[in-house]
């Protein structure tokens, strides 16, 4: 498995596999889009070179197939990223509500194949991820986790993750979870 930026060429892919999270969050501004345009629509926003040039984007691959990818930056730039968001998408609000932190390097979105999960595909994107944080000099790692996604926030406890309150985005409660790590 290789870990590497993700390029233009991955956007259709990235489309599809973070149209997975788009879905569960439900977001009104997107329930009326068939999967195929919201896929192609988060494709294109969050593989844009104007995106990466405040966020990073990673992918994970097996033998030239995209299998995940995670989307994340400086808790410092997500007005920056909301910003170009909003550039490219006009009347869909993507990212409705502030997630991050000033003094957090923020793990927004981490998503594997379903038939590929089961075989460190996360936690080789996390370790990416957490990689990326440390390298930032920010003091703090973090991540939202779902109330409904009990699983993952023990996962994420048992890393070192702690509680840091609670945020709403879109329709849904969250779990905000830090790490300090500098």
């Amino acid at each position: 498995m290789i870990i590497r930026e993700a390029t233009v060429a991955d956007n259709e892919r990235i489309g599809e596999l973070f149209g997975v999270i788009f879905g569960q969050m439900d977001l009104a501004e997107l329930r009326d889009l068939s999967e195929t345009k919201r896929n192609t629509l988060i494709g294109q926003i969050y593989g844009s070179t104007k995106l990466k040039a405040v966020a990073k984007l990673m992918v994970a691959e097996i033998d030239g197939y995209i299998v995940g990818a995670a989307y994340s930056y400086d808790g410092n730039n997500e007005t920056k990223t909301d910003e170009v968001i909003r550039e490219q998408t006009g009347d869909y609000e993507l990212h409705p509500d502030q997630e991050a932190q000033a003094d957090e390097w923020y793990l927004e979105m981490l998503v594997a194949d379903s038939e590929f999960r089961g075989q460190g595909i996360g936690s080789a994107l996390m370790k990416n991820v957490e990689n990326l944080a440390i390298t930032s000099g920010l003091p703090y790692f973090s991540l939202n986790v779902d109330f409904a996604n009990e699983d993952a926030r023990r996962l994420y406890l048992r890393q070192g993750f702690v509680d840091d309150g609670v945020i709403k985005i879109g329709e849904h409660d969250y779990y905000h979870m830090k790490k300090q790590i500098n």
